[in-house]
């Protein structure tokens, strides 16, 4: 399954390597790019996207054009 998380922080850096586990794969949104600490290694393999959770039409560009099956 492709899923869009968005944000990259706490949350997400326990999530996401576990929907890597199961074989999903995984478009990453947020207005950062994950990175530069060794802590940041769950990110690896993801696709990144920067935008504003706020902007609803950045969103739905991104779910989109990576046919993401869940938000």
């Amino acid at each position: 399954m492709r899923i869009l998380v968005t944000g990259a922080g706490f949350i997400a850096s326990h999530v996401v390597p576990l929907l890597k586990e199961l074989g999903h794969s995984i478009t990453l949104f947020d207005r950062h790019r994950p990175g530069g600490s060794p802590d940041d290694a769950w990110h690896a393999g993801c696709r990144h996207v920067q935008g504003d959770v706020c902007d609803r039409a950045q969103i739905a560009r991104a779910q989109f054009d990576y046919y993401a099956d869940f938000l």
